[in-house]
């Protein structure tokens, strides 16, 4: 028999437990480098524990699954939501049910939450599907190869400037998923390091971008759009592959595809949860950044 509960229910090394599972299967299984309380800090803050969910059984943690709440606008419209990631089950408890009791029982807790609305990103969607969600994505993900010779990308700490960056994100982006300061020290698991990528002569746009080796992913694109041509040119020249994360119909995907030779594919990964049948919002008008995810 499993109980869930969060790690700040349980106490103990519940936290340590979760950590150790969940890096296990996202970061040491796929060959990546460092600790998800590294790259995620703000998911691991004291604060955040009533988010942490840990599936038990005989005292032990086998499975696992986080949730990040977060605000913003879309069309005009405030929402408050729920993101969730980090959904695993420990390798020998694995075929016996214990997946879709965790993400129901989640499921289940989340709609007791005054929310509009939960999001998470996976390639299982007919195990989401049965716990209730529903798939809508309007990602895309661009590609650009450099055949040129590749010089320097001067990047900067996203952390560092990140009361500035959520100004330039408040006044250029009609649609947008508030951050806090500590959001800003994120690292996703797929890349060593981010970078905020500025123009030389300041000005109000930037990218974020996250760096592997010579391969950079560009997170997020934002501000002055007469940036962006300069902005571009410093992170497609400083890497050999760049990989672009935008929205189709986006303002900054229309400036790519008219301005650049990115060819693009689109995600299919998005699916959401209702938490609130009264909200007047449409999940369609809502994207959530691939850095802000969990």
């Amino acid at each position: 028999m499993c109980d869930l509960r969060t790690v700040k229910e349980i106490g103990g090394d519940a936290l340590e437990q979760f950590i150790n599972l969940a890096d296990q299967v996202f970061l040491f299984d796929r060959s990546r480098a460092g600790t998800l309380r590294e790259r995620l800090p703000g998911l691991f803050r004291s604060e955040n524990e009533h988010n942490l969910f840990a599936l038990c059984r005989n005292g032990e943690v086998v499975g696992t699954a986080a949730v990040k709440e977060f605000s913003g606008r879309a069309h005009h419209n405030k929402y408050s939501a729920a993101m969730v990631g980090l959904v695993a089950i420990r390798e020998d408890c694995r075929g016996q049910g214990l997946g879709a009791e965790l993400i129901t029982q989640v499921s289940e807790e989340l709609a007791r939450r005054s929310l509009d609305f939960c999001v998470l990103w996976t390639r299982a969607s007919a195990f989401y599907r049965r716990a209730g969600w529903f798939s809508y994505d309007t990602g895309v993900l661009g590609y650009f190869r450099n055949h040129t010779p590749i010089f320097p990308c001067i990047g900067f700490s996203p952390l560092d400037m990140a009361a500035e960056l959520e100004q330039i994100r408040n006044e250029w982006l009609p649609d947008i998923n508030q951050r806090r300061a500590h959001d800003y020290a994120a690292i996703p698991s797929s890349v060593e390091r981010v970078i905020c990528v500025r123009p030389r002569r300041k000005g109000s746009a930037y990218a974020l971008a996250g760096v592997q080796n010579d391969m950079a992913f560009i997170y997020e694109f934002a501000g002055d759009p007469t940036h962006y041509a300069e902005i571009w040119g410093q992170i497609s020249s400083g890497f050999r592959v760049t990989r672009v994360n935008e929205r189709f119909g986006a303002n900054t995907y229309q400036w790519f595809v008219s301005n650049t030779s990115v060819t693009w594919e689109a995600q299919e990964l998005a699916m959401w949860l209702l938490s609130n049948t009264d909200s007047h919002l449409d999940v369609k008008s809502v994207y959530v950044p691939y850095f802000d995810r969990i």
